[in-house]
């Protein structure tokens, strides 16, 4: 039990790292973050919109942050990598930063929903889906759901799980707390029901040479010198070989002369038939 439960300690310390990455980095736009550990230090690297609120005024933002995680959550030599997201449209947790910003701005979710969506379409996204849920009308409302869709978006099965990059991020406003849920299929994913059909005229037809293999061709000549070696002997024997040897001709079979029926027989009988019975 004592290794299951040193990797489950190791688990939980990764969560809660995470997590107060994810509160104290919350104006950077963090995309993602993951943990590398490695035998001389462990190396977190973060994804995030904006690297200069990350690193702060001569770097003292990071210098806090790597004490902090090495003080209070005990892990050994952290190192923190920072990289900048090339599309910050396609990263369904900096989409969601940025509509909850908006929301306790007090700013229309109707707007703010689908001004997101047409910023995401337009990078080139297959398909996206903005879900809010919450206090979205005003003080005193009942809790409700809007749902914003655009383009192809898988429901189910393993590629919605696999391929289908999810986002979540909760707003508390004044009139109450507004989770904001943003599904996005990333343009480079290729879904297995998917189908293209290709028209005969842009088929391309490449004619190749077959090659022999290198090994076939003395195969063959040796054969080939194999039985000439042979025949040679026999001719030096004096026997006859199978090309030497004269064809027997096929004996035709002579056809048998039919033998003409007697017509002159048949009469005489007759006649000599009706004599003896005159007789009688």
């Amino acid at each position: 039990m004592a290794i299951e439960r040193l990797f489950i300690g190791e688990g939980v310390k990764e969560m809660e790292v995470k997590r107060y990455l994810n509160r104290e980095l919350k104006r950077a736009g963090l995309a993602g973050i993951t943990i590398q550990r490695t035998p001389l230090v462990t190396r977190i690297v973060l994804y995030c919109d904006r690297p200069a609120i990350v690193i702060g005024r001569k770097g003292k933002n990071v210098k806090d942050i790597t004490r902090a995680i090495e003080q209070d959550y005990k892990i050994e030599k952290p190192e923190l990598e920072i990289k900048k997201v090339d599309n910050p449209n396609l990263e369904p947790n900096i989409v969601a930063y940025r509509i909850t910003s908006a929301l306790e701005r007090n700013m229309n979710p109707r707007k703010v929903g689908y001004k997101a969506l047409q910023a995401m379409m337009k990078d080139g996204a297959k398909g996206a889906e903005i879900i809010m849920s919450g206090k979205l009308i005003g003080k005193g409302g009942r809790a409700r759901t809007l749902k914003m869709r655009a383009g192809y978006m898988k429901k189910c099965g393993r590629p919605s799980i696999d391929q289908v990059l999810h986002g979540h991020v909760t707003a508390n406003c004044k009139p109450g707390v507004i989770g904001v849920e943003i599904n996005i299929v990333p343009p480079n994913v290729h879904f297995p029901d998917e189908l293209s059909i290709v028209n005969p005229s842009e088929i391309e037809i490449i004619e190749e040479v077959a090659e022999v293999a290198p090994g076939t061709e003395v195969k063959a000549e040796k054969a080939e010198g194999a039985a000439e070696a042979k025949v040679e002997k026999l001719k030096k024997k004096g026997e006859k070989t199978a090309s030497d040897k004269p064809k027997k001709p096929r004996a035709k079979k002579e056809a048998k002369p039919k033998e003409a029926k007697s017509t002159e027989a048949k009469p005489e009988a007759k006649g000599a038939a009706t004599e003896e019975a005159k007789t009688e």
